[in-house]
């Protein structure tokens, strides 16, 4: 009895650093090749494998905190906006912030993806960072992926309770406008603002991995 995988998804290969469209067609008959001689092909539960599989890193600045900023108490929200050289669909599959000062308790501390947009739009996902909020430098895995369909969105970090941490700021980099961004009610700002609206402008350090293989579901056809 043989097994013959079929998915519906078009796959992306890089052959000298260009992106070109593989079929479905393509892509089912190396499956079957597969099949015919045996050979497993290398699919992980009911997950199609990935073909020219690329990452790229969204950050702005340097990544290199000279500063930090928050509110002095109260929940709060920071995001940057990024634009991707990747063609989507891609999914974030890490970040890495920076915090400084951390006082109180900070409740849920979160990872956010932000929809495109002139602020950040609406919640396409977020996951809770255990611990996430103590100072350091944090590299964080997201599991599962955040799957995002524009190239341009933003994500970052934020929190629920009634402490503060101060995330990382960049200042010695010139500052690009209209890309970080901050949501801190108990300091009257109710709604995201760039950070040089209020007097503090820098760049986030914040950064995402994002991967532009996003699973496939494959059906499964018994073949005598």
């Amino acid at each position: 009895m043989k097994r013959i995988l079929t998915g519906i998804a078009v796959a992306a290969l890089l052959v000298g650093g260009v992106y070109h469209a593989q079929s479905v067609e393509a892509k089912t008959a190396k499956f079957q090749a597969a099949a015919i001689e045996g050979v497993a092909p290398h699919t992980v539960g009911n997950v199609s494998p990935h073909l020219g599989r690329a990452t790229e890193a969204l950050f702005r600045g340097d990544m290199t905190d000279e500063s930090g900023l928050a509110c002095s108490s109260g929940p709060q929200d920071n995001a940057v906006g990024v634009t991707a050289t990747l063609a989507p669909p891609f999914g974030v599959i890490s970040t890495t912030y920076i915090m400084r000062t951390l006082t109180g308790n900070l409740g849920t501390f979160n990872f956010t993806v932000y929809a495109s947009g002139g602020t950040p739009g609406a919640v396409i996902g977020q996951q809770a960072i255990p611990n996430g909020g103590t100072t350091g430098t944090h590299t964080v895995t997201i599991n599962p992926a955040i799957n995002v369909t524009t190239q341009q969105f933003y994500f970052g970090v934020g929190w629920t309770g009634a402490g503060a941490v101060y995330p990382g700021r960049d200042t010695s980099s010139t500052p690009i406008s209209g890309t970080s961004f901050i949501r801190a009610p108990t300091c009257g700002v109710t709604n995201f603002v760039a950070l040089e609206s209020i007097g503090f402008p820098g760049n986030w350090c914040f950064r995402a991995i994002i991967d532009d293989f996003i699973p496939v579901e494959l059906q499964q056809f018994d073949v005598e």
